[in-house]
């Protein structure tokens, strides 16, 4: 088992528009819908900005097709009328970080989701029911678009928990 460091956390209620993406590389899709919607909105302007992906459907046996989608975080109040609004209601997770180059993530971020979920089976928790998040994080003052630009990932994973 490779060792992971991991925090327990509270994710509270958010609001959240979405984007999705479908086919062989999905995420490119969804966060390209995302970036052009975020720089029509300002969005990476606003306070407190929170950017978080998952499968959605997961990747099945026989086909190289899945979906990703991607959540921005908006404050109470924001009105959206060009793209879905969703409600997150959060919970407890096991966190853990993973980062690297967007072309190694392939490799990087399930190796992390493995690790990760190796760490609950060996710990006092259980499997929640809720939503797995990758949280992507701006690191070295850079922001996610241009960290997208620079061709460099950074993940906090939410696995969900209970106790």
């Amino acid at each position: 088992m490779a060792t992971i460091e991991v925090s327990i956390k509270e994710l509270g209620p958010m609001r959240m528009v979405s984007f999705h993406g479908f086919g062989a590389e999905p995420e490119g899709i969804a966060f390209a819908a995302m970036f052009e919607w975020a720089e029509k909105n300002y969005y990476f302007q606003m306070n407190s900005t929170r950017c978080f992906g998952f499968n959605n459907p997961d990747p099945t046996p026989g086909s190289s097709n899945y979906g990703y989608e991607v959540w921005l975080s908006i404050p109470e109040g924001m009105t959206v009328e060009d793209k879905p609004i969703k409600s997150f209601k959060g919970g407890f997770y096991a966190v853990a970080n993973c980062s690297g180059p967007i072309e190694a993530g392939g490799t990087f971020i399930p190796a992390a989701w493995k690790a990760l979920v190796e760490w609950m089976e060996n710990s006092p928790y259980q499997m929640g029911k809720h939503q797995w998040l990758e949280e992507h994080k701006s690191v070295e003052g850079l922001s996610l678009p241009q960290m997208n630009a620079q061709g460099k990932l950074n993940l906090d994973l939410y696995l969900p928990i209970i106790k």
